[in-house]
């Protein structure tokens, strides 16, 4: 019915159907989890197998990689109960019309061991996401930047913050602390510019790639932006470890060296000879900042204090939600189904829209004129699942 179709089967007029060499995949990270009984040994082996969420054939035969596997998407894939042939709706597992990958006995043993090993949470706020820029930022004076969570009401916030705020309980004014989410969205913004430019893309990796290669590459690129959209936490910092050697915070700026030879081999999909020369691209982000409180605590803007640009995609989302709340209520009694073949479009996507037509005046004002947190993204807020009723709480999910 739509959506990324698990590792391990193809879609055949709107039936899943077993692909036998993903399948051949899935069978053994089930094997080798069970008998390594350790997820984070089972990455690691993947990798060193040079095993990938999923893969494609080229023409001469060899296997291109889309996207290494990290723990998030093991973790999906080993309690996942499509592959013994079930169908998983919101809380409730039904019998599917598909045939199962594993054995019950497989899948069950699996789901033992990982339930076995799962970290005791006192509640659902204690479940927090993975900092993606562990070990790779660094301050003015060459100080790594720790990852830090904070709990305020029974809510997790992930913070970047100074050595000295960890090590002397935030006694003094000096040094970083930046939330999370807001530097990590800036840093993902300036890798999606970097796949999509393909003239500087053609540039870097022009010295390595062979006739014929480089529109090739570009492809590439536009795929890992898409595995990029929907990959797991995981996945994405694989990638960024992969790519960035550095990313250095300085007042007004971020400056992310890139490894251009990793870049080119991720987009080439081969090992490339070595070379003695210097490989990096250092690339500047302006960003704006403001200290808020008694603590350094640091609002990133976009880098221009004064003059914010609208969000087009932002903009173009809450056009569309209205448009839809408009249509079910002109009096004309269309249907969601109606709403959605007017438009285009399908249910689902009226349905995951239609809540932002009721954001709080203010919010939409400011998203009009480009005055949102920089992490409110298009993306992230077509991905909220429950939004607030209250313009209050709303306000603060959104971070303003």
């Amino acid at each position: 019915m739509g959506g990324v179709v698990p590792l391990g089967y193809r879609v055949d007029n709107r039936k899943l159907v077993i692909d036998e060499t993903e399948a051949q995949t899935v069978r053994h990270l089930f094997a080798r989890y069970l008998t390594l009984k350790s997820v984070r040994d089972l990455v690691d082996e993947a990798a060193s197998d040079g095993l990938s969420t999923r893969s494609r054939q080229r023409k001469d035969g060899s296997v291109a990689v889309i996207m290494p596997f990290g723990r998030g998407n093991l973790y999906h894939l080993l309690s996942n109960p499509i592959y013994v042939g079930k169908i998983r709706h919101k809380d409730q597992v039904y019998d599917g019309e598909h045939e199962p990958i594993v054995t019950s006995a497989t899948f069950e043993e699996a789901q033992a061991l990982l339930a076995s090993q799962a970290p005791r949470r006192r509640s659902q706020s204690n479940v927090t996401q993975p900092h993606l820029l562990t070990g790779l930022l660094f301050d003015e004076a060459g100080e790594k930047l720790r990852s830090v969570h904070a709990n305020k009401q029974g809510v997790r916030y992930r913070y970047y913050v100074s050595k000295q705020f960890v090590d002397e309980r935030r006694k003094g004014s000096e040094g970083w602390r930046l939330p999370a989410p807001a530097l990590e969205s800036v840093v993902e913004h300036r890798l999606n510019r970097i796949l999509s430019d393909q003239s500087q893309l053609s540039d870097w990796i022009r010295q390595w790639a062979e006739a014929g290669e480089v529109q090739s590459a570009i492809r590439r690129a536009e795929e890992l932006r898409a595995c990029w959209a929907s990959g797991t936490a995981d996945a994405k910092r694989s990638m960024l470890q992969k790519i960035v050697r550095k990313i250095t915070l300085k007042p007004g700026s971020l400056t992310i060296e890139l490894d251009r030879r990793s870049l080119s081999e991720l987009v080439l999909d081969r090992t490339l000879p070595p070379n003695d020369g210097a490989q990096v691209a250092s690339i500047e982000c302006p960003i704006g900042m403001k200290r808020r409180g008694v603590e350094t605590r640091i609002v990133l803007t976009d880098g221009s204090n004064s003059s914010r640009e609208p969000d087009g995609a932002l903009i173009d989302l809450l056009r569309r939600a209205h448009l839809y709340l408009h249509q079910l209520t002109d009096g004309a009694i269309r249907s969601l189904t109606d709403v959605a073949m007017l438009n285009g479009t399908d249910t689902s996507e009226v349905s995951r829209l239609l809540p932002f037509a009721f954001l709080a005046p203010k919010i939409a004002a400011n998203i009009i004129a480009g005055d949102q947190p920089v992490e409110l993204t298009a993306h992230r807020l077509s991905r909220l699942s429950d939004l607030p009723l209250a313009w209050t709480d709303q306000a603060a999910l959104l971070g303003f």
